[in-house]
């Protein structure tokens, strides 16, 4: 409903335009007539310019005035409507999963453990710590949007949260090469490849990622309006934000970080279990040949 009366009076509106454009190129007719449209028009002005004060009064979400509101308008809505539901079953799965995950490799995996049970221990830690990151979030998308803990916390729930995002994808990456690694040379594998070495990587790995969500503790920061207005659904404005980004002082350098974060917390981390599984595709299509081969002679 509130759609086709936007509809109707944005519609109405480019109309009356056109007609008072041509009304004020002194088109044809005899003067009274040309005095009683640019009257009409003047009354039909009034009234769709009241239209959005009546619309306001009744409840109704007004039209945005540029394309930054209209994006921040259809963004609240996913996060009021969907993304903390989301946020919560993803808290409670990835607990339950990455409890289980560590409880068997602490039970049942011999020592040392091999690179392979390292690198997945370590990126079940990194899921777990993920996880815990998720209920203030989802607490703090749950309408009305407004974050509650302070500028601290704010600070150390994005770094964690981006910390632990990373590390799990370095740890993705590091299984990826050692499936590689025993499979296409496996002797190599098994000759230099160490726990010890596993290790080191997944050090490596945390101060990688560590490293590269530090910027955020300089980016992130709380918006609100000054003073203590009541938050509440109907007056989303008065809400206190915790936002991730930049503020508009901090551009350049919130574009260059962006920049290295795509490509070495995306981009590499993408590219290399490419190789990876596409050198293991072919490993696999060339052996397969000899082993039917052997097999039927």
């Amino acid at each position: 409903m509130r759609r086709k009366l936007w509809a109707a009076w944005s519609g109405a509106r480019l109309a009356l335009q056109a007609e008072v454009g041509a009304a004020g190129e002194g088109g044809a007719g005899p003067p009274p007539l040309r005095a009683r449209a640019r009257e009409g028009l003047h009354t039909r002005r009034a009234g769709l310019e009241a239209a959005p004060a009546m619309a306001g009064r009744s409840g109704a979400r007004l039209c945005p005035a540029n394309f930054s509101a209209a994006a921040d308008l259809v963004l609240s809505g996913f996060q009021d409507g969907f993304l903390w539901p989301v946020l919560v079953a993803a808290f409670l799965v990835a607990v339950a999963g990455n409890s289980l995950a560590l409880h068997r490799f602490l039970t049942r995996e011999p020592r040392p453990w091999n690179p392979a049970v390292v690198f997945s221990a370590q990126l079940a830690v990194s899921d777990l710590l993920y996880a815990l990151t998720l209920p203030p979030l989802a607490a703090y998308l749950y309408p009305p949007k407004n974050w509650r803990y302070g500028a601290a916390a704010c600070l150390l729930e994005r770094f964690a949260f981006s910390c632990n995002l990373l590390g799990s994808v370095a740890f993705i990456t590091c299984i990826s090469l050692t499936r590689y690694l025993g499979v296409v040379h496996p002797f190599l594998a098994r000759a230099r490849l160490r726990p010890k070495h596993a290790w080191v990587l997944s050090a490596a790995g945390w101060a990688l990622a560590v490293l590269l969500a530090a910027p955020t503790l300089a980016f992130s920061r709380l918006k609100g309006p000054p003073g203590a207005p009541r938050c509440n659904r109907t007056q989303p404005e008065a809400c206190t934000k915790c936002l991730g980004t930049a503020a508009d002082e901090q551009l350049e350098a919130y574009r260059a970080y962006s920049v290295v974060l795509a490509a070495l917390g995306g981009g590499l981390p993408l590219l290399l279990p490419l190789l990876a599984y596409g050198a293991l595709a072919r490993a696999e299509c060339w052996a397969a040949p000899a082993w039917h081969a052997q097999r039927s002679g």
